[in-house]
Parts: structure tokens; sequence; C-alpha cells
């Protein structure tokens, strides 16, 4: 599956030369217009709607079942999460290059997250903490290697290759183990409404990116507020954040 914001850029808006954080210097540049709403938000729908990530980070925090330690907590794949949120509500508001960078490599975490979340499972603390520990060198030469580079097909197919891998352990994990056949068919029920939240939302981000002057002359025509609904990058965040959650609260389902 192939990212696809190093295909199009969208840039030149009326007011984006007017902005506090004017001009900008980033290589994605997103179907909202610059600084239409505010000149403190470079893409203010798209800023906004990072909450999402936060907020589901918050509202499905890991149960602590320590008796030690009992109540409700934040994991790794949570906080990075809330890590993601924060780093790419700071991007679209700005759309400096160096935002762009922070944005990305929270992707890289998230992703890196969600693999020792899943590849840890069953395992012995030593082992846990040798793969947590390759798994942080991995993303942080993958992070360097972007960062040097600056092409973003580099963080692309890297991003992939981390989802292909969380995909298929998910997979490993759910048919080994001998669960019966109920408690099989209910992990597959809860892996495919994740993936199917987060085909949706890609698919969102793609017409966004491929069909941006059709939108905008159809946001022009519905007027605020009603355009917003069709910031469809926007949805994009607010799918992934609830189809990331969905499948942070699978990981931690299979690892009970």
């Amino acid at each position: 599956m192939q990212m696809g914001h190093h295909n199009r850029h969208y840039a030149g808006d009326p007011h984006s030369a007017a902005g506090v954080w004017s001009p900008s210097t980033s290589t994605a540049n997103f179907c909202e217009e610059d600084y239409a709403i505010t000149l403190y938000i470079a893409e203010f729908i798209n800023t906004l709607t990072n909450l999402a990530y936060i907020w589901f980070a918050l509202r499905y925090p890991k149960k602590q079942r320590s008796n030690a330690t009992p109540g409700f907590g934040l994991d790794l794949m949570s906080v990075s999460l809330v890590v993601l949120g924060i780093n790419s509500f700071i991007f679209h508001a700005t759309l400096r290059h160096t935002t762009q960078y922070c944005d990305e490599i929270s992707m890289f975490l998230l992703g890196s997250a969600l693999i020792q979340g899943v590849f840890t499972i069953n395992q012995s603390l030593r082992v846990r903490n040798l793969m947590t520990a390759a798994i942080l060198a991995i993303m942080t030469v993958l992070s360097a290697i972007y960062i040097q580079t600056g092409n973003i097909l580099h963080h692309v197919w890297s991003f992939n290759a981390m989802m292909g891998l969380v995909g298929l352990r998910t997979m490993f994990l759910i048919f080994t183990g001998g669960r019966p056949r109920e408690e099989k068919a209910r992990l597959l029920g809860l892996f495919g409404k994740a993936v199917a939240v987060l085909v949706v939302a890609y698919t969102l981000w793609q017409i966004d990116l491929e069909k941006c002057m059709e939108l905008r002359w159809i946001r022009e025509a519905l007027g605020l507020p009603w355009a917003w609904l069709l910031e469809l990058h926007g949805w994009w965040h607010v799918l992934t954040a609830l189809g990331a959650s969905r499948y942070i609260r699978l990981i931690r389902e299979l690892s009970d």
C-alpha cells in the first residue's frame, strides 16, 4: 500500500504567505487551503483533527492488572499515539519541514510500539527487553536514514513494512495457541473492524490528494461550516486514530 503525499503538493493559496508560520517549508502540503481560517494555523481542520489521536489514547488506556497498581494507565502504544497526535498537530499548524519530520518519525514510533506489542507477547522478560532494544535501534536507524536522505519513499516503504509485520504477527497469534474456534472468530472480527476503518481512512486520504480541485470547488459552493465535512485529510486523522485505537485494544487482548 503506497501512501501518496509524495506525489501531490498543494501550495500557493491566497493567504499562504500571510500566516504566522509562513512561508511553508514542508515537502508535504495538503488539499486544505492554507491559513484560510486563521493566520495562526496553516491547516485549521487538519490540525484540530489530530486531537482524535490523543482522545482515543486517553479514552482507552491499558487496564492495570497488578494488585500493586490497580486502575488504568498508558502503555507504550498509547503514549506513541499521543506523541503522534501532538507532533502531527504541530506539523499541520506550521507546515515547516522540521515539524514534518517530527510527524513522520512519530509514525515510526507508533509502528515500532505496535511491533513491540505483538512480538513480545508470550515472551520471557529477558527476551522482551532484548526485542524492545532491537526494535528501538532499528527505528532509530530508519529515522536517521530518512532524515539524511529526505526521500519520502524511504518513509513509505519502512512504515508499510512495519504495518505488514504487525498484521502477519497478529494473524499468527490469533491462529496459534489452541484458541477455541469462537475465540478466533471474535478476535478476527476485531482485527477486521480495525483494518476496515484504516482502509476507509486511507481511501479518503487518496481522494483528498487526487481530487483536490473538485473538492475545493464543492467546498466553496457549500460554504462554512458544511465545507469542513469534505476536508478528507481531517477524516484520515480521525479514522486512523480510531483504527489504531481498535488495533491497540486487540493487541492487549492477545496479550492477556
